[in-house]
């Protein structure tokens, strides 16, 4: 009786109860996914960190979170919306309009059209000999959230961050109190964008030019003028070149790995969830690690293909019109973000979010307890996209390929090879390892000097001539334990500084052999850190990264400087001379935030000390690059660990050749061990489809000698076992390569298992990847073979 008169009583209540956990258990399940296989990005190489001094006090919290930098507020489209309404807006446009759907002509050149409609700073690019058109911002959008709405149809979106929250909250184009001053200039328009009420002041930049369009945001010109309020990320025109469901033929292009293309089919909600990848990867002075999955204390998953290159593109194949967005200025501040629909909205959608402000988990002792605090000081940088636009023929993954071979010859970012375009293997040395001894480290000798000498001599023998050598593990202590030294001395057990010198000046004119230099990370286990300038996170600990190597734990990264000195020390040391070059590690694919005396330290400030220092050095060094990004290019000599698929994300359809075509002809690239390749013959095949030539990892002694080191993952090296395959392989990639000759990829086309490349000089690759004959292009191609014809 008395639980029924409190039932009457709190009706109301009870109800409200009721409702908000029906729509909290619906929001969750709606955000956190289904049955679908979700993405994951693990780390190989995961990062923890070491309580250091934390100095002055930051501001705390009472939040505290695994992974802040994927805390965003994510508002959910409405599922029960109606899904067939069509967006009924024109893919062609024929005449010369001046207005198109309440946007009026700004701006015009000899291709293009830019429209503008002032009140969202939306625009329509047309263009002019076709008359195709891209929109930025979606017309109508389907019932949605108003937060999801204003965010589809501004052209400027701002995630702001309130006092210390570590929630971003969203401004945009619909905001209240936002207020814009259009200037128009003579290709384009300036807007001055004010979020009154958020005292956030900047300036947007339009303008069409002779490849599309370019939109800027000054670094100069953003304002914050109340402390309460700090602008976190940025979105420029995110919606450029949408389509709803699959209104549109067509794919976006994301570069994950060799590069991979998402479908705009409908997904029929399939895939709950996005692309989001950083540019050069993970900040690692910010970011927290990604989870692992360990078994026997070994990792289970592998770490997705980083970013190495700032673009992201979208082709709309039947009007034939698409662009390749290229980071020009802030991208080792900003991410790749592709949604397939049915990712939160039932639009397919690519951009670049540029992230000024993240967060971070603080100690507050050294002993146990963290908050989440923001980063203190803004990223500094230019936001700049460069949209190169690709029509007709051309409005393919190949056509953005060219556009961004283009675009990097243009600019000098990359210098086509003249000298080092011949074919070559690359053959690297494992020489010395260690493990743990009775009472010290013991040093195991994989692979002499001697060895190396033997080896070098049989392959030539059996004319395997054009080699590029490479010693790993050839300093004292070995590959790992050899970190951070400060001069060139070669490892005692394999024959020591003398015996390598012989090696070199032998070799000097025959086969270049490069040293191997890892210039960032230091091992705690072999050297004092005391002595060092290792990097601290910027929340006052010692950045970590740990590799569950089977003797070392744990590694640490020397600071952008003590890099530089120490390697300019070792380039420098007499010891060692005569070796053309060195293949660089490490420097050339790591960019980080770091904190010390004082002060904060962005990725533009690491990037800023590499480039000087690998510019210098690469005046006197031949510089092999291990996964170089892309403002190093420029100073590569070749690239080395090409990967030649993508990471396989569910939502991808197919990975494309993307960065072959765009490098191939301009500069060498190597591809990752053929030791550890499953299948022979596709491998091979890939390799002479792209153009990569092949590397191999070898040693003299059986690798079961490495159980208990570092190495333990190489389970098959031993040159005895490779020396056929070598010599096989070689033999038959020189003879094609000789046969197309140094030229750049003009045209790509797959088809099931057939695959056509056609040459800048009039050579045709035909391949067939089946189990059958196929007849490629009318000719007969045998099962998993190819053939090289003049067109």
């Amino acid at each position: 009786m008395k639980i029924n008169k409190f039932i009457r009583k709190n009706f109301r209540l009870l109800v409200y109860v009721l409702l908000v956990t029906s729509v909290t258990i619906y929001l969750f399940f709606s955000t956190s996914g289904s049955s679908q296989k979700n993405i994951t990005k693990p780390n190989s190489n995961m990062i923890t960190e070491e309580l250091v001094d934390p100095g002055e006090e930051t501001e705390e919290t009472d939040n505290t979170l695994e992974n802040p930098e994927e805390i965003v507020e994510a508002p959910v489209y409405d599922v029960t919306a109606d899904q067939d309404e069509t967006e009924n807006r024109m893919a062609i446009i024929a005449g010369n309009p001046t207005e198109i759907e309440d946007h009026s002509i700004v701006a015009e050149n000899s291709d293009y059209q830019l429209f503008l409609k002032e009140s969202n700073l939306s625009i329509i690019i047309r263009e002019k000999k076709t008359g195709a058109v891209m929109y930025s911002t979606v017309k109508n959008p389907i019932k949605s959230n108003e937060k999801w709405r204003n965010f589809v149809t501004s052209g400027v979106v701002v995630e702001y961050l309130v006092g210390t929250n570590i929630v971003y909250s969203q401004a945009d184009m619909n905001s209240p109190q936002v207020s814009k001053k259009i200037t128009p200039q003579p290709d384009g328009f300036d807007a001055a964008i004010s979020f009154d009420e958020l005292g956030i002041q900047l300036l947007l930049k339009v303008k069409i030019n002779e490849h599309g369009l370019q939109v800027e945001v000054p670094a100069e010109s953003i304002k914050e003028d109340n402390a309460q309020f700090k602008i976190g990320n940025m979105y420029l025109y995110p919606f450029l070149g949408y389509s709803k469901v699959d209104e549109e033929e067509g794919y976006m292009l994301i570069p994950d790995g060799s590069g991979a293309l998402i479908s705009l089919e409908d997904h029929h909600g399939q895939f709950n969830q996005p692309y989001s990848e950083p540019v050069y990867g993970t900040n690692y002075g910010i970011d927290d690690p990604y989870v692992l999955s360990l078994k026997n204390e070994q990792v289970t998953t592998s770490q997705p293909n980083m970013v190495t290159a700032p673009i992201f593109g979208m082709i709309h194949s039947e009007k034939k019109f698409g662009f390749i967005g290229i980071i020009q200025d802030g991208d080792y501040n900003a991410r790749i973000e592709a949604y397939p629909n049915g990712a939160i909205l039932p639009y397919n959608w690519i951009t670049s979010k540029f992230t000024y402000r993240q967060f971070f988990n603080q100690s507050t002792s050294k002993d146990s307890g963290t908050m989440v605090v923001q980063q203190k000081e803004r990223n500094q940088f230019d936001a700049k996209i460069q949209y190169n636009f690709v029509t007709g023929e051309d409005a393919d993954y190949v056509g953005l390929a060219k556009r961004y071979r283009d675009y990097l010859l243009e600019n000098k970012m990359i210098t086509k090879s003249v000298n080092d375009q011949e074919f070559k293997i690359k053959l690297d040395f494992l020489g010395a390892e260690v493990k743990q001894g009775m009472i010290s480290d013991e040093t195991i000798a994989m692979t002499p000097f001697d060895d190396v000498d033997y080896i070098l001599e049989e392959l030539t023998r059996n004319d395997v001539e054009n080699i590029n050598a490479v010693l790993k593990g050839w300093q004292s202590k070995g590959i790992y334990g050899g970190y951070a030294q400060n001069q060139y001395n070669a490892e005692k057990s394999l024959g020591g500084n003398e015996r390598l010198n012989q090696l070199l000046e032998k070799y000097h004119s025959k086969i270049p052999i490069y040293l191997y230099d890892d210039a960032l990370r230091f091992n705690p286990a072999t050297q004092n850190g005391t002595w060092f300038n290792i990097v601290t996170k910027l929340n006052k600990r010692t950045l970590v990264e740990e590799v569950y190597g089977s003797h070392f734990a744990n590694f640490n990264f020397l600071q952008p400087q003590e890099s530089s000195d120490l390697l300019m020390k070792r380039l420098s040391s007499q010891s060692i001379s005569g070796y053309p070059g060195i293949l660089l590690d490490g420097i050339t694919n790591h960019l980080f935030s770091y904190y010390a005396k004082g002060i904060e330290y962005g990725r533009a400030s690491t990037l800023n000390d590499y480039e000087k220092l690998i510019e210098g050095i690469s005046e006197d060094n031949k510089l092999m690059m291990s996964t170089p990004i892309q403002p190093l290019w420029q100073y590569a000599t070749s690239f080395v660990d090409t990967p030649m698929s993508s990471s396989s994300y569910v939502f991808e359809k197919e990975a494309v050749p993307f960065f072959s075509i765009a490098l191939r002809g301009i500069v060498t690239r190597y591809s990752e061990y053929g030791n550890f390749s499953a299948n022979k013959s596709d491998f091979k095949l890939q390799l002479i489809e792209q153009g990569v030539n092949p590397a191999f990892l070898l040693t003299m002694q059986n690798p079961s000698e490495l159980k208990n080191t570092n190495s333990s993952n190489v389970y098959s090296s031993q040159f005895d076992d490779y020396k056929e395959e070598i010599i096989a392989l070689y033999q038959e990639l020189s003879q094609v390569n000789q046969e197309i000759g140094d030229t750049v990829i003009e045209e790509y086309s797959k088809m099931n298992n057939q695959v056509s490349v056609y040459f800048e000089n009039g050579k045709k690759l035909l391949l067939n990847y089946g189990d059958e004959m196929e007849t490629v292009e009318n000719v007969a191609i045998p099962p998993h073979s190819y053939k090289v014809v003049q067109e």
